[in-house]
């Protein structure tokens, strides 16, 4: 991967403007979200896209190649958590 560079202006109010290019290439639309990290004297900013649509057509598939329906993942994993909190909590009791 190549790296590019850009230079924008911060605007009086703090807002920054993406060249068209960068925003094509990494596919930003208006309202879209960036995670920015300074790091000493720099800033890395990174898009950040809710990624729940791909992720639940992702389980979906992984289950049907298993042989495992949503409801029978779900009531699974429903019993693993209470088994991990039984293993960090105990037996926790209100009196």
């Amino acid at each position: 991967m190549k790296t590019l560079t850009y230079e924008v202006e911060i605007g009086a109010d703090g807002e920054l403007s993406l060249p068209a290019e960068l925003r094509e290439s990494l596919g930003l639309q208006a309202g879209d979200s960036l995670k920015l990290i300074q790091t000493e004297d720099s800033l890395l900013m990174i898009p950040t896209r809710l990624l729940v649509p791909e992720f639940a057509d992702y389980m979906s598939r992984l289950l049907a190649e298993q042989g495992v329906s949503v409801a029978d993942f779900l009531a699974g994993a429903k019993g693993e958590r209470e088994i991990l909190f039984q293993e960090l909590y105990g037996n926790l009791t209100t009196d």
